[in-house]
């Protein structure tokens, strides 16, 4: 379960991936990071890093409005 007010980029991150119709596989090569890596942010059981935090807010810009 996704919760957008305890954890807003991994909630962005999860919109970002099912928009784009992705699975956790196809968007971890996009950061090339191993796949439970897209698990943990969505959770927030981890945090991405600085440049990965900037590419999955690009991503989530993009994909918004779709």
């Amino acid at each position: 379960m996704i919760y957008k007010d305890t954890n807003e980029i991994g909630w962005k991150c999860y919109v970002a991936r099912h928009k784009l119709g992705e699975t956790m596989q196809q968007f971890s090569k996009r950061f090339n990071v191993d796949t439970s890596a897209i698990g943990k942010w969505e959770r927030g059981n981890a945090h991405p890093n600085r440049k990965h935090y900037k590419q999955i807010e690009e991503i989530f810009e993009m994909v918004r409005g779709v």
